[in-house]
């Protein structure tokens, strides 16, 4: 088993002291490639071991373009360019995309103009409770914005959870970005009263968002 094989294997299973030793032994690992591109940084977000993500951060984890959307980062997070992402081929979403979504748990949505992704966003059932859903990963182009696409993905995914029949939907918004949390209100998202600092920059805040379905 290689090295990047067996530390996704023991951030799958939520062992934060072991992927800290794998880390210690081999700092590299933080910004290493399975064959399918699943980075350290993704596959935890993906499992939502928060701890693990703050981990592969504090000990230098770069996460790329679409990493950052997924973990609701700001633009100083990103360990690429907008415009790398945005130079990306449409098969390279395509993939991307069924690599990360477990089929029957996770859901992702994406806008595009002909082979270029302006939008996305992901949804996905709650791994502590299989009623409830968690949105992540939204984004829209900057070129692209105030024209209804970040509505058009946020009703997505909360068809999405109905279908599921889920009764609840949670996010967390930066509390510094007013047009956001403008759509995640009028959709009918309200602030649960928690917040945390965002974690690569303390100075700004996230807070949590839930909508009843």
């Amino acid at each position: 088993m290689s090295a990047v094989a067996e530390l996704l294997g023991v951030i799958r299973r939520g062992d934060t002291k072991a992927v800290g030793d794998l880390l210690a032994a081999h700092p590299a690992l933080g910004n290493a490639r399975d064959e399918k591109g699943n980075s350290p940084v993704l596959m935890a977000t993906y499992a939502g071991k928060q701890d693990i993500v703050r981990l592969l951060l504090d000990h230098g984890a770069r996460p790329n373009f679409f990493e950052a959307c997924a973990l609701g980062l700001d633009a100083d997070a990103f360990g690429e360019s907008f415009a790398d992402a945005a130079a990306r081929p449409m098969s390279y979403w395509a993939d991307l995309t069924r690599s990360v979504t477990e089929p029957g748990r996770h859901v992702m949505f994406l806008v595009c103009e002909n082979e270029t992704v302006v939008g996305c966003t992901y949804g996905f059932v709650d791994r502590a409770r299989s009623e409830w859903g968690r949105v992540g990963g939204m984004w829209v182009d900057p070129a692209w914005r105030r024209r209804g696409i970040g509505m058009v993905l946020l009703q997505a995914v909360v068809a999405w959870a109905r279908d599921r029949g889920l009764r609840r939907l949670g996010l967390w918004a930066a509390s510094h970005s007013p047009a956001p949390l403008a759509l995640y209100h009028t959709v009918g998202f309200r602030e649960t009263g928690v917040r945390k600092a965002l974690p690569t920059n303390p100075t700004l805040e996230i807070v949590e968002m839930h909508c009843e379905l």
